[in-house]
């Protein structure tokens, strides 16, 4: 093990470990009040077993080099991590029902730990994703023993991100929902990662299939129930009220600290947790980098700064947060600059459409209504944008270009 984490801390640039003697204490089996046996894996100091508990609950997972990284940075500086699995997933007990079962699970969980000889009364809560998501299922109901969270590229409304403008959005709902329903009971593992080539191109053919509701089965040849209740429950469909915790952000009284990237797909609704707990007078902390959901980029930099969050919040380590609390990567400049609020100072300017799709700070005058034609089975492609799986951020000019000569496309100006 101390081979993987000299290599992680060479690879994220991480502060030097406290220690590489951690005990890995696999197949833990914590009991629901159902019946039903979540395994976890236990990672702990082999010298002092009693550091402040990191809880991470994963629906993907818990060995491996996966495993390791999530675990091992913090195990080696001063914590013991419990990776959990969730329900119906790498071998815990019952089925994987999106996004339904965290909040009792998880604080089913809390319990346990709390009842632990090894715990020290310190609990935190961190990762992202799902990951981050199922810490906003528990984060008002955990107790005083929760003292801090960073929740990364996630949302406490795990609902409405799906339907962006009110429409699902297919490529990040199609894609996640068909694979965990082939792969959830098992886990993500190596062989499924190699395979995503194949899948990639499954994908491409579904997204273009009609109709929509057999998209699930050109991908994995059978219904994916995930997917399909996005087909018959709209947004705003009472059944998606127990997954979505947006009413109690501001309950949440432990210190929070949000990771986001300028082209994740969660990132308008993470804005919204920020504001949700300045407006209930609580001061987070927030992060923006250049990244996509699934970019690696942000990994070293994510760990380190998770690092000094908990030793502030948990082991009252001072100093070794930054004094503003926003810090943003500013496209363009390709810098980072730092914030005191979100969202930062503004000045607001009214800009009008005018004939030809242009913009002006004068009123248009009066003209011929503009035209565009729209053909769903022919939409505007895109080399990059706020995506749950690849992208990047690219500039898209050309392919407005291009759209443009084909199709003539415009603005409709207002006559």
């Amino acid at each position: 093990m101390s081979l993987t984490g000299r290599l992680l801390t060479w690879w994220m640039h991480l502060p030097p470990a406290d220690t590489h003697e951690i005990v890995i204490i696999r197949d833990v089996q914590i009991p629901m009040p159902d019946g039903t046996i979540l395994l976890a894996d236990h990672y702990t100091s082999r010298t002092n077993p009693k550091f402040p508990t990191i809880l991470i609950r994963s629906p993907y997972g818990r060995r491996g080099f996966f495993g390791g990284m999530m675990a091992l940075p913090y195990a080696e500086r001063g914590y013991q991590v419990l990776v959990q699995s969730c329900r119906g997933t790498a071998g815990s007990g019952g089925q994987f029902v999106y996004a339904r079962d965290e909040h009792d699970d998880g604080l089913a969980t809390i319990a346990w730990i709390k009842r632990q000889e090894w715990f020290s009364g310190e609990l935190a809560t961190l990762s992202g994703s799902y990951l981050g998501f199922v810490q906003w299922a528990v984060a008002a109901d955990a107790g005083p023993e929760l003292k801090a969270l960073v929740p990364q590229i996630t949302t406490s409304d795990f609902n409405h991100f799906r339907f962006q403008g009110g429409s699902l959005n297919l490529e990040a709902h199609l894609g996640w929902s068909t694979m965990m329903t082939s792969q959830a009971a098992t886990g993500l593992r190596l062989s499924s990662i190699l395979a995503q080539g194949r899948r990639a191109r499954k994908l491409e053919q579904a997204f273009g299939h009609l109709p929509l509701g057999k998209a699930d089965l050109v991908v994995i040849d059978r219904p994916s129930e995930h997917f399909q209740s996005c087909l018959l429950h709209g947004p705003d469909d009472e059944s998606w009220k127990p997954i979505d915790f947006s009413s109690r952000v501001a309950d949440v009284q432990a210190p929070v600290y949000l990771m986001g990237g300028w082209y994740d797909v969660f990132l308008n609704w993470q804005l919204k947790d920020y504001q949700a707990l300045r407006a209930a007078g609580k001061q987070p902390y927030l992060l923006v980098g250049p990244w996509t959901h699934t970019e690696a980029s942000g990994g070293g930099l994510s760990v380190r700064e998770s690092l000094a969050w908990l030793d502030t919040h948990v082991k009252g380590q001072p100093g070794k947060i930054r004094d503003t609390p926003v810090r943003l990567y500013v496209m363009g400049e390709n810098q980072w600059r730092d914030f005191a609020d979100w969202p930062p100072p503004a000045r607001n300017a009214r800009w009008h459409l005018q004939p030809g799709g242009a913009l002006a700070v004068s009123l248009p005058p009066a003209s011929e209504p503009d035209q565009y034609r729209y053909d769903p089975a022919d939409p505007t492609p895109a080399v990059g944008a706020m995506r749950l799986g690849l992208g990047s951020a690219w500039d898209q000019r050309i392919i407005a270009s291009w759209k443009h000569a084909r199709m003539c496309w415009s603005i409709p100006a207002r006559s």
